[in-house]
């Protein structure tokens, strides 16, 4: 059972204790971008990417994979967080990236970011 149908299965984010249940998850997702813990193998990414490019990629497709997963509340919550510049200047976020972003879909890519955490 994927993430999504796990969340819409306890009651979805339009249901009262569930969108704490998802701020809370969101916010759990967003402490990862400190970047600590292990780190899972890089994928090669296209040449060019710098720090910044990489960040740019990453908040896209995390807040596409928030609005996807949980709906649009939460990723104007996620949109409202995102700091680019903060990213690109810390190199293990960028190294969690560059391992995250070539994974194809958004539950791929979720996993990738949490299992980097441990």
């Amino acid at each position: 059972m994927t993430f999504g149908e796990r969340f819409h299965a306890a009651g979805g984010p339009n249901k009262g204790p569930s969108m704490r249940a998802a701020t809370m998850l969101v916010l759990s997702v967003l402490a990862v971008f400190a970047g600590c813990g292990g780190k899972p193998k890089k994928k090669e990414l296209p040449a060019g990417q710098g720090a910044t490019g990489t960040c740019e990629r990453a908040a896209d497709k995390y807040s596409a994979c928030i609005r996807e997963k949980l709906g649009p509340d939460a990723a104007r919550i996620v949109e409202s967080k995102r700091d680019v510049a903060s990213c690109a200047a810390d190199p293990k976020t960028v190294s969690m990236y560059e391992t995250c972003l070539p994974e194809a879909d958004c539950d791929a890519f979720m996993k990738c970011i949490t299992d980097y955490a441990k």
